[in-house]
């Protein structure tokens, strides 16, 4: 009996929805409120940084659980293992600038 079905439903899939949670969660809505115009990247605000960091781990772990869909190609799934590594380190980064 195949269980893929049930793997790739209880492991990957949250994996995907909380990556996607945290894309979501980097966007700072006070910049769009705070100016008229469209949101411009400011790179030399703290704040920004910390966004982008935040949005660079979200797509590193929104990846790997994508790329886990596809684990039976040993590329994917370094692919997905890596995606998890640099993932985090963004979010380390994110952490120590905030």
């Amino acid at each position: 009996m195949d269980h893929t079905g049930v793997l790739d439903g209880v492991f990957w899939t949250p994996q995907v929805v909380g990556g996607s949670g945290f894309i979501i969660s980097s966007y700072d809505p006070n910049d769009a409120r705070n100016t008229n115009t469209m949101v411009v990247p400011k790179p030399q605000s703290l704040g920004w940084q910390v966004g982008f960091w935040n949005l660079i781990g979200g797509i590193g772990f929104t990846l790997c659980g994508a790329l886990g869909y596809a684990g039976d190609i040993s590329k994917t799934e370094y692919q997905s293992s890596l995606s998890t590594f640099w993932g985090s380190w963004a979010f380390l980064i994110g952490s120590v600038l905030h």
